[in-house]
């Protein structure tokens, strides 16, 4: 393996694609909103945006970042009720669901100011 991916870092990252059909996403988005709130919440959770393939009606990503593992996540989050709601609510209405875990190299992120400008939320605003 490259020294340069041998960065020791906590946390990970997962990206979840859904393909709804558009009929659907209306149901999905007041699925997803309890969710999400209670998910931004959870101090582990550092980072959570929701993204909608304009090219792609129904498609939508969800981004999140955690300090935690996956175990943690499982344990921690996955089992809660929340998401378990939200994984019931929109279970027949999901067409595909594709999950992917990633590990992010450090020194390689920016966020530009302006860029969540108007779109960010901190734990007070929720």
């Amino acid at each position: 393996m490259s020294k340069a991916l041998q960065i020791p870092h906590e946390g990970i990252t997962f990206h979840v694609t859904y393909k709804i059909d558009p009929s659907n996403v209306d149901k999905f988005i007041e699925a997803l909103r309890p969710a999400w709130e209670a998910t931004c919440n959870m101090p582990e959770c550092i980072y959570f945006d929701v993204f909608h393939f304009s090219s792609e009606p129904g498609t939508f990503r969800i981004t999140e970042v955690w300090n935690r593992d996956m175990e943690w996540i499982e344990e921690n989050h996955v089992a809660k009720d929340h998401y378990q709601r939200y994984r019931n609510a929109i279970g027949s209405i999901v067409l595909k669901r594709e999950f992917e875990i990633l590990d992010r190299l450090q020194k390689w992120s920016i966020v530009k100011k302006g860029y969540l400008e108007g779109s960010v939320k901190t734990k007070d605003e929720l």
